[in-house]
């Protein structure tokens, strides 16, 4: 939505390279061969994501101790400040929203939420 690419805007990011960025904030590094396989792109499209999040300085890339054919990537403090930020904008523009719902939707809200949540969690 406008909201959230303008909070992506703010920091310099696509949603692809947030996504990128955020699954390197949950693993800490990747290789590079799994980070295109998970964000579905080719892996000239990886290389470009990888490429400007090292420009930035949120990750870096190594070679793997065991084969070094094998390129990690890895999220950097900066990159974990970045993607700390856009969490605290979105979760404060959704309780923004939420202060505007009275209380019995919203907690009817949470509750089908929280249904969905645990959906998602068993397909995953």
């Amino acid at each position: 939505h406008a909201q959230g690419r303008k909070f992506l805007a703010e920091e310099g990011l696509t949603f692809p390279q947030y996504y990128a960025l955020s699954l390197l904030s949950k693993k800490g590094f990747w290789k590079m061969s799994d980070l295109k396989k998970d964000l579905l792109i080719t892996g000239p499209g990886a290389t470009k994501i990888a490429d400007h999040l090292v420009k930035k300085g949120w990750a870096k890339r190594s070679r793997s101790r065991g084969d070094r054919r094998i390129v990690n990537i890895e999220i950097t403090d900066k990159g974990k400040r970045v993607i700390e930020r856009v969490f605290r904008q979105r979760q404060d523009y959704l309780a923004s929203i939420l202060k505007r719902i009275g209380v019995d939707k919203r907690d009817l809200l949470m509750k089908g939420l929280e249904i969905f949540a645990l959906s998602l969690e068993e397909e995953i």
